[in-house]
């Protein structure tokens, strides 16, 4: 990463603090907005969680027809012992049981070993609803932790949520809060996911990338330090991701109100020196080529400096919330990888939004009732790339369509999911899912 790089990024942070660090932070007895819909996990000794998921998807690719989908029920815990001397250990394990795949035969049939089929898996958010790549059961969670009045350190398998990292990882976290300030840091080898639609085991993801784009992906860190009150929320961060990228982020919201009206804002800056990748470092650039996969070239990690930057407005009004957004990467292909571990996409699915000199943007409506019920639309468009139309190159463009219902009843949560994608390549597609949980 060159020292203009580091030097840019640095006026940019200094910037960005003194932007929302100078706003007006008096509080009032109703400082946020009235309702959060978010689901916690409950604070405790002991959580779990079963139910029941469903997929069905259909579209086309060109003049070919796609299908998939598949039906399963699942079960999760979490918990954790009483503390010893300020030890902890936790452990969280989940299972996925199969009852019903739609049957296909089309080009992304087999995600496993066939090239078009592993492209489809790497570059579409929504394989995992349309395709069935769970494993039956892993123990995602399983760590010594150690805590006192500064903050803690945990060693093994834990959860992380962060900016481009979530999940569970493999490694080590630290964690300090002090002085209104929070640091996160720590190390880990990899992740994995334990949700309904992807049950996938350490190490399980980044394989493919491993063997058909030719990644080494053994070491990641993080660190962060974050300030946040009631109306704002202020943080910066490094991540590493071995092979892959280095990133620069800042991320700050503000909330402010206006008689009955709550707006909150929100500023997103990514900057990135990634590897270059190419179909012609891999072993046949041809079928890499043709399957949109494009290899790691070796010895250029860090040579390929881009960014992403977004913007966000939500306004909320007693049970109505209005979201509008944008969000814009760089033409080199920098923020191709960005989103491996996570993302912080507005859309159900984040197929083309971090692709090549993306331009996403995006407006959706929800209406809350009696803090239970959710009814939501968002649509977003992505212009990305360049594909050939008519034997003329110019800018591909993908539209997505969302519409959500969610119902909560005591220990009970339903939820609804239509998004229909289409895509100026030929890409078309439709996919209906439906969530039934139950939490103890």
């Amino acid at each position: 990463m060159s020292r203009f790089f580091l030097k840019l990024a640095f006026v940019v942070l200094v910037s960005f603090c003194r932007l929302f660090g100078s706003a007006e932070e008096k509080q009032t007895q109703n400082s946020s907005p009235p309702f959060n819909y978010d689901y916690k996990i409950l604070q405790g000794a002991f959580f779990a969680q079963a139910g029941f998921y469903s997929s069905v998807g259909f579209g086309r690719v060109g003049r070919e027809s796609i299908a998939g989908g598949y039906t399963d029920i699942f079960f999760s815990a979490e918990f954790s012992t009483p503390k010893i001397w300020d030890f902890d250990v936790g452990v969280g394990f989940s299972g996925l049981g199969l009852l019903h795949r739609i049957d296909n035969n089309d080009i992304y049939s087999n995600i496993n070993t066939d090239e078009m089929g592993v492209g489809f898996r790497i570059n579409n958010d929504e394989a995992k609803d349309f395709r069935y790549i769970s494993q039956a059961a892993i123990l995602h969670t399983l760590y010594l932790r150690y805590q006192n009045r500064w903050g803690d350190i945990r060693i093994g398998r834990f959860p992380l949520k962060m900016d481009w990292i979530g999940d569970f990882v493999q490694g080590i976290g630290i964690d300090i809060a002090k002085f209104g300030l929070k640091v996160q840091t720590g190390w880990f080898n990899s992740q994995a996911y334990a949700s309904p639609e992807e049950n996938a085991d350490f190490g399980s993801t980044v394989k493919q990338y491993e063997k058909y784009e030719g990644f080494r992906i053994k070491n990641n860190y993080y660190f962060e330090v974050s300030y946040e009150n009631d109306r704002i929320d202020i943080r910066g961060y490094y991540n590493h991701f071995d092979t892959l990228l280095d990133a620069i982020g800042m991320r700050g919201s503000k909330i402010f109100s206006l008689d009955r009206l709550y707006f909150n804002t929100e500023a997103v800056f990514v900057f990135i020196a990634s590897s270059v990748q190419s179909a012609n470092a891999c072993d046949d650039p041809i079928k890499s080529q043709d399957a949109g996969l494009a290899c790691y070239v070796k010895g250029s990690m860090g040579k390929l400096n881009g960014y992403l930057w977004g913007l966000e407005e939500k306004i909320v009004w007693q049970e109505w919330k209005l979201i509008m957004g944008y969000i814009q990467n760089d033409k080199k292909n920098s923020t191709n990888n960005l989103p491996i571990y996570a993302d912080n996409n507005p859309l159900e699915y984040n197929t083309v939004v971090y692709g090549e000199g993306a331009k996403t943007g995006y407006v959706g409506l929800e209406y809350v009732f009696d803090k239970r019920a959710l009814a939501g639309v968002k649509y977003g468009v992505s212009y990305y790339g360049q594909t050939d139309i008519n034997e003329v190159l110019q800018k591909a463009s993908q539209g997505q369509l969302n519409i959500v219902s969610e119902f909560k009843l005591r220990s009970t949560n339903l939820k609804i999911v239509y998004t229909h994608i289409n895509d100026s390549t030929g890409y078309k597609n439709n996919i209906f899912k439906i969530l039934l949980g139950y939490n103890f």
